[in-house]
């Protein structure tokens, strides 16, 4: 059973500017996030609050597990999503 996946307002503004050939990258990505974490290839960002990112070529997928859902909390260039987390509190 697939899990529900939810975006952060955040999260759902960076989408919809990366562009289109990523973005359906990405999507197919979250969408086997919601079937299978581990398939995926979630791994958990160290020294973070519960954070988990996936990777889709130059980009990362970083959102939070709680109670069966599947928070983004936000998506972006892997150059800039740890300082990006990092400022908004997700990583110490």
């Amino acid at each position: 059973m697939p899990t529900k996946v939810i975006f952060k307002p955040a999260a759902t503004r960076l989408f919809k500017k990366i562009p289109r050939k990523h973005r359906e990258q990405i999507a197919a990505k979250i969408d086997l996030l919601a079937k299978d974490p581990n398939a995926a290839g979630e791994e958990y960002i160290r020294n973070s609050n519960g954070v988990y990112r996936v990777r889709e070529g130059a980009y990362r997928i970083a959102y939070v597990k709680q109670s069966g859902k599947i928070i983004i909390v936000h998506i972006g260039n892997r150059k800039e999503i740890y300082r990006v987390l990092r400022n908004a509190g997700y990583i110490r």
